[in-house]
């Protein structure tokens, strides 16, 4: 994640002109026909304040969120308190971390649910030791709010410094309460 969060605020760091240079994974990937797709954090950022904007507007669209304050809190079974969002004083909602990431494996699951595949969907998600938290709060977001019983993530993470990484498999049937 791109982000410098906080309890307090969540901003994206300034766009820089520059693309990000995929030649490589492109070169690795070709041989075995496999595609990406490159999703810029601001994105996701915009389609969770979206989702927040009509969910304040009806919260039955999603039960396992609930209003607290200026806060929308996400019922985890893992953490005691996962901030999903807040409320700014002009009633606009503004997503946190795990929402954007749970938006994130969403829009990848969606992508994978179009292809030829139609059996178990698993996306690989590599990450920094230092993002542990909140993607893993996302990571539960989306599998207890809108798994379809069939996805599963594995979160891999790293620490760049001693390549030392982490693996942690998540499924629906661990995480999803609303699994089919």
């Amino acid at each position: 994640m791109g982000m410098d969060c906080s309890q307090d605020v969540c901003e994206l760091r300034p766009a820089t002109p520059a693309e990000v240079d995929t030649s490589a994974l492109l070169e690795l990937c070709a041989p075995f026909g496999v595609t990406f797709d490159v999703v810029k954090e601001r994105t996701l950022r915009n389609r969770s304040a979206r989702f927040l904007k009509r969910w304040l507007k009806d919260t039955a669209l999603d039960e396992s969120l609930r209003l607290e304050g200026p806060e929308i809190l996400f019922d985890s079974d893992l953490y005691p308190k996962v901030v999903a969002g807040a409320v700014n004083e002009d009633g606009a909602g503004i997503p946190r971390c795990p929402l954007i990431v749970s938006e994130y494996l969403d829009l990848s699951f969606k992508r994978l649910s179009a292809s030829r595949q139609r059996s178990s969907r698993v996306v690989f998600d590599f990450n920094r030791v230092a993002d542990k938290d909140k993607v893993t709060k996302g990571t539960e977001m989306y599998l207890a709010r809108k798994s379809q019983g069939l996805e599963a993530v594995v979160q891999v993470f790293f620490d760049a410094r001693t390549h030392d990484f982490v693996s942690i498999p998540y499924s629906s049937e661990d995480l999803g309460r609303r699994a089919a």
